[in-house]
C-alpha cells in the first residue's frame, strides 16, 4: 500500500509559478559522492553559504513576494541547526520552505524521528528525498527508509525522487525494494551534468528534443558564494551565462531579483521553448538541461524555437508569467 504523504509526480515547485521561487544552493558538502552528481558535491567539498547571506536571502524573498524556497546541497542536513534555524526563520515570514535530503540522517531510529520533528514544529512543509543506484554506496537503503520514516511518522510532507541508472540490476533492485516498502518514487532521467559527464555513454539515452517538455529548473537562485542565477542547476552554467544574474557581492537583492523577473532568457524558457523544439531535432544524450545550454548559445536555435512560441502555443505556465 502506498504511503500516505508520497506525490505521484515531480515534487519540486509544486505549481508554483516561475516569479515566485526561490532556491538556495547552501553548501558542496554532502556525505555522499555520488558518480552522478549534478553539483560534483562530496565530504571534501567546502564551499558554504554565510547565515548573513541564507537569512538576508530569505527575508528579501519574502518581502518581493516569493512563496516557495528550496534549501539544497550538497547535503543541507549535515548543518542540521543551522538549516532548522533557517526552515523557521523561513516559515515565520511567511515563506513555504522545503528540504532536499538524501536521508543519509536516518542512521537511528530515534534520532531521526527527533530529528523530523524538530523540523516539523519549525515550520517546515515538505522534504524532498533523493535515492537511486549511485547513493547507495554512501547512504545504505535501511538509513534512508528510516528517515522516510520519519517524515511520515510526525506528519511531516514527503517525496521521494529516484534518478535513472545505467545500472540497471542495482536500480531495478531497488526500485522493488522502494514499492515493496510503499514508495513509488518520481524517477528523473539521467542527464550529463556535473559528475554524470564521465560516465559511458550507454548511461544515457537518446530522445527527441521535443520530448523533454518545459524545464522545471526555472527559478531564482543562489548558490554557496551568493551568487544569482536563473536556474537551480547553476553549477552547470559559467559567469558569462546568461542565466547568470551577478552577486549579492556587488548588486541589491532586489536588481538580482528584478534581473531574473524581466529576462527575456526565462520567459522564452517558461514559454514552452524546449517543448516546441523543431520536430526533426534530436541529440545524441542529455536531457533539457543540455537543450537549454544550446538555446542560450546559440542564437539561430533560439530564433527557431521562438517562433514555435507564438501566443496560442504558449502554456499555461508562460500564461501565468504574464499575469504575473
Amino acid at each position: 500500500m502506498a504511503r500516505s504523504y508520497c506525490c505521484d509526480g515531480p515534487a519540486l515547485w509544486s505549481g508554483t509559478p516561475w516569479r515566485r521561487r526561490l532556491f538556495l544552493g547552501l553548501t558542496t558538502w554532502c556525505n555522499a559522492r555520488c558518480e552522478h552528481c549534478a553539483t560534483d558535491s562530496s565530504p571534501a567539498a567546502t564551499a558554504r553559504m554565510g547565515w548573513d547571506d541564507a537569512l538576508h536571502i530569505l527575508e528579501q524573498a519574502a518581502a518581493l513576494g516569493f512563496e516557495l524556497a528550496v534549501l539544497s546541497g550538497g547535503e543541507v542536513m549535515g548543518r542540521f541547526d543551522e538549516v532548522l534555524a533557517l526552515v523557521r526563520q523561513g516559515a515565520r515570514l511567511g515563506l513555504r520552505v522545503w528540504i532536499e535530503s538524501n536521508g543519509f540522517w536516518g542512521g537511528v531510529a530515534d534520532q531521526a524521528r527527533a530529528a523530523a520533528h524538530r523540523l516539523r514544529d519549525a515550520g517546515l512543509e515538505q522534504l524532498v528525498f533523493s535515492t537511486d543506484a549511485y547513493h547507495l554506496p554512501d547512504v545504505p537503503l535501511e538509513s534512508f527508509l528510516r528517515a522516510v520514516d520519519a517524515a511520515e511518522a510526525v506528519g511531516l510532507g514527503y517525496h521521494v525522487d529516484m534518478t535513472e541508472s545505467h545500472l540497471t540490476e542495482a536500480h531495478n533492485e531497488l526500485l522493488a525494494q522502494l514499492r515493496e516498502a510503499g514508495i513509488e518514487p518520481y524517477i528523473w532521467v539521467l542527464s550529463p551534468l556535473g559528475r554524470a559527464r564521465d560516465l559511458p555513454d550507454r548511461a544515457f539515452r537518446s530522445r527527441p528534443l521535443a520530448s523533454c517538455g518545459e524545464c522545471d529548473g526555472l527559478c531564482f537562485a543562489f548558490d554557496p558564494w551568493a551568487r544569482a542565477w536563473c536556474c537551480c542547476n547553476f553549477r552547470q552554467h559559467g559567469q558569462e551565462s546568461r542565466l547568470s544574474l551577478g552577486s549579492l557581492r556587488g548588486q541589491t537583492f532586489t536588481s538580482l531579483a528584478h534581473a531574473y523577473r524581466t529576462s527575456h532568457d526565462v520567459a522564452l524558457i517558461a514559454a514552452g521553448a524546449l517543448r516546441h523544439a523543431p520536430p526533426d531535432s534530436a541529440m545524441a544524450r542529455g536531457g533539457p538541461c543540455e537543450v537549454c545550454q544550446r538555446m542560450l548559445g546559440d542564437p539561430g536555435l533560439t530564433d527557431e524555437w521562438r517562433k514555435r512560441c507564438a501566443s496560442d502555443r504558449r502554456s499555461a505556465a508562460s500564461e501565468e508569467w504574464d499575469r504575473d
